[in-house]
Parts: structure tokens; C-alpha cells; sequence
């Protein structure tokens, strides 16, 4: 919607059913949205407001298993708020499958001998980007640089310095730190995993 820029997190729970001999999943979700939404419609200037609304997030999703790892995915998103606008999004992709299934379909768990934990027990790693921010104040390049410590298989801790905004108008940078839960693929070639 023109004039408005809303995010934030939602959190889903869902149900998926396997037909066709597990090629097509269709799936349903649903759950709580909490927006936040830089609204500078109703301002003058370079005036804006942050205002915030909890609402519900519903998901339908079609996903077409090839014969190889990739998928193909339709997705309809229907957000709805009260006190603000409601939003349909509609979406596809392709996916890949990080563990080869042992059945066609959705993969439930890999058969293969289980990797090593972690290939490297410390790391350093340096990030440069951009930071986009939901106001008037300027754009700015964001930076940071870490310190990572593999704790035990699935579990990792980073610490490390952040340089998000730098304008006219902001400032802010300091010291971050984060627990992740990760698991690696690929002989330790590739790692993903949330952190907080």
C-alpha cells in the first residue's frame, strides 16, 4: 500500500497432506502476526508514525516433488489486522531438498550415517551491507564482524560488533550476541540454522 511499509514476525503452525504417492503436499497454516507499520500517509513533511497491530496470518501451500531433489511451490499468504488494511500476497518458487529423501516427496529424515558436527570449531567471520530504515532519516552502510564457537553438535554461540546506522540523524552500533541452532549438510559444506 502506498505510504506504508509494514513488517514483523508471525509465528505458524501447520498441517500438510502427502498425495499422488507423496509427489503433491498441500498444506495449511495459520497464526499470530504482530505488524509494525511506518505510516506516512497521514503525516506532514518528513513527519511519520510507527504504529503497531496484532493480527493473523493464513497460509495455503501446493508443492509438486520432482524426481530429483527440486520443487515446485504455489503460495497464498492472507494477512488481516484490526484498525489496519488487509493484505493477500500471492507467490511461487523452487526448493531444493538438502537431504536426498529415501522416498519421493517430502523428506522425513535421512537414512545416511549422520555427519561430523562442525569442520571448524572457531571462526571469524566480517559482514558489509545496507541498512534501509522505516523513517526519514538516511540509508546507511551497516558492517559488522563476529566471533564464532561451535558449542556442541547442533548448537553454536557468536559474539561480536555491529555498525548498523551512521547518518545525520542516527548512530547506533555495540556489541551483539547469539546462540544459533544449526545443522551442517553437504560434509560440512554448508551450515543453516536460526539464531537469537
Amino acid at each position: 500500500m502506498p505510504k506504508h511499509h509494514r513488517d514483523g514476525p508471525a509465528t505458524q503452525l501447520w498441517m500438510r497432506k502427502n498425495l499422488l504417492n507423496r509427489r503433491l503436499s498441500l498444506a495449511v497454516g495459520a497464526g499470530p502476526y504482530l505488524g509494525f507499520d511506518t505510516d506516512t500517509e497521514t503525516s506532514v513533511g518528513d513527519e511519520y508514525e510507527n504504529s503497531h497491530h496484532l493480527g493473523g496470518l493464513l497460509s495455503f501451500s501446493s508443492t509438486w516433488y520432482t524426481d530429483s531433489r527440486c520443487l515446485l511451490q504455489a503460495r497464498v499468504d492472507n494477512v488481516w489486522m484490526e484498525g489496519s488494511f488487509d493484505t493477500t500476497a500471492f507467490s511461487v518458487g523452487l526448493g531444493y531438498q538438502l537431504e536426498a529423501p529415501e522416498t519421493p516427496g517430502p523428506s522425513v529424515g535421512s537414512s545416511k550415517k549422520e555427519e561430523e558436527h562442525s569442520a571448524f570449531k572457531n571462526e571469524i567471520n566480517a559482514f558489509l551491507g545496507y541498512t534501509i530504515i522505516n523513517g526519514p532519516a538516511d540509508n546507511s552502510v551497516a558492517g559488522a564482524i563476529e566471533y564464532r564457537r561451535s558449542l556442541a553438535r547442533y548448537l553454536d554461540w557468536t559474539v561480536g560488533w555491529l555498525h548498523e546506522i551512521d547518518s545525520a540523524d542516527l548512530n547506533r552500533q555495540g556489541g551483539v550476541s547469539q546462540l544459533w541452532a544449526t545443522t551442517s549438510f553437504f560434509n560440512n559444506r554448508l551450515a543453516l540454522g536460526p539464531g537469537h
